[in-house]
């Protein structure tokens, strides 16, 4: 939570520059405002460009109507590394504050890394979403994060392979040890996002004549 203050502080206030105004953007439907480090217009336009679809899908999948506002700050990678430091998985290129926001995003990662953007962005807006959804109440990590990856598309039959291997020479972390933080690193990290992806895709499958993980949400 320090940090997601220090965050709002660093796109909200002056800072130590000739010109200390950080781009800000909005779009009117679902309600976004951006803000941005100078210098980042080209990660923005594509956030602009991407959200109405994104938005709309997400929010559909999770049955929230009407949803609230969303902000979002536009990090260069230099204050995302200064910032994320202990925070989030070595690859992480977004982040969302639960509930309500904001997201946060590493514009350097994400120009990088074009093709998985639109994804990563879907999974951002999920946990703001999911969090707007459940007014506030906070499921496990394994739920939030496996529903943020399903909403997402992130998952192929390349991962479920990779995950049966897994499973076939050593444990797989259990769910009750995926109820809060993830770890940060390495193949513990890789593997607490696989099997919520996993499970949050059992519980479809398994309850689909229920309405699946979306049955949960009520």
């Amino acid at each position: 939570m320090i940090r997601i203050l220090l965050l709002l502080l660093l796109l909200a206030q002056p800072a130590l520059a000739q010109d200390p105004t950080p781009l800000r953007r909005v779009h009117p439907d679902p309600p976004l405002a951006i803000r941005a480090e100078r210098g980042l217009d080209g990660i923005v336009d594509e956030i602009l460009r991407l959200w109405p679809e994104s938005s709309r899908d997400v929010a559909e999948g999770l049955a929230l109507d009407d949803p609230a506002p969303v902000e979002i700050g536009v990090l260069t990678s230099d204050t995302w590394k200064r910032w994320a430091r202990g925070l989030l998985p070595e690859w992480g290129v977004g982040f969302a504050n639960w509930p309500a926001g904001p997201i946060a995003i590493d514009a350097g990662r994400a120009v990088r890394d074009p093709v998985r953007f639109p994804g990563i962005l879907k999974h951002e807006i999920s946990h703001v979403y999911l969090g707007q959804r459940l007014n506030g109440h906070r499921p496990p990590t394994w739920f939030v994060e496996g529903v943020a990856q399903v909403q997402a598309g992130e998952w192929n039959f390349n991962d479920t392979i990779g995950l049966v291997q897994v499973a076939s020479v050593s444990a797989l972390p259990p769910l009750s040890l995926l109820h809060a933080r993830f770890p940060t690193g390495g193949r513990a990290a890789e593997l607490s996002y696989r099997v919520s992806r996993q499970a949050v895709g059992e519980i479809d499958r398994i309850g689909r004549d229920n309405g699946g993980w979306r049955a949960m949400l009520d």
